[in-house]
């Protein structure tokens, strides 16, 4: 699991099992977005879903 919003982080994401971008106030980059699982608003968004598993759930279920 990785969680991140920048060009360095875009190996990462495609090597996790579960990728969640942050698109924050200094934005985040595009690609990196794509290759995400999920894309939050904030990092306390990510880590809010990191704690409550049925959010987590809920949010990868297709």
């Amino acid at each position: 699991m990785v969680v991140g919003n920048g060009l360095n982080d875009q190996q990462m994401f495609h090597d996790a099992e579960l990728a969640i971008g942050v698109v924050g106030p200094e934005g985040a980059v595009i690609s990196t977005l794509v290759a995400a699982d999920i894309v939050v608003s904030s990092i306390e968004n990510a880590l809010t879903l990191l704690l409550s598993p049925t959010r987590l759930v809920t949010t990868l279920r297709e």
